[in-house]
């Protein structure tokens, strides 16, 4: 298994909780997400500080699923970046 970090690329999946935001701009300093599990705010957008998704990331409290589930064309990122 794979256990490196990678960068968040548009169409990634972030899950928290059992519910799935889809990652739709990646701007310099933040990230605009789509709700697209959650019935109270589903088809709503969320920017969020890149810092805080890395921390949140790192720290265990929020998954980051992959588009195709592959690695091609990502960089890699060290778990102190943030």
């Amino acid at each position: 298994m794979n256990t490196a970090l990678y960068t968040l690329k548009v169409g990634d999946l972030l899950e928290y909780d059992g519910k799935f935001g889809l990652i739709t701009k990646v701007r310099p300093r933040t990230f605009q997400y789509y709700i697209c599990s959650n019935p109270a705010d589903n088809g709503a957008f969320f920017d969020e500080k890149k810092d805080n998704v890395y921390r949140y990331i790192d720290e265990g409290e929020c998954k980051h699923h992959l588009i195709g589930n592959t690695t091609k064309y990502r960089r890699k990122r060290d778990a102190n970046q943030a």
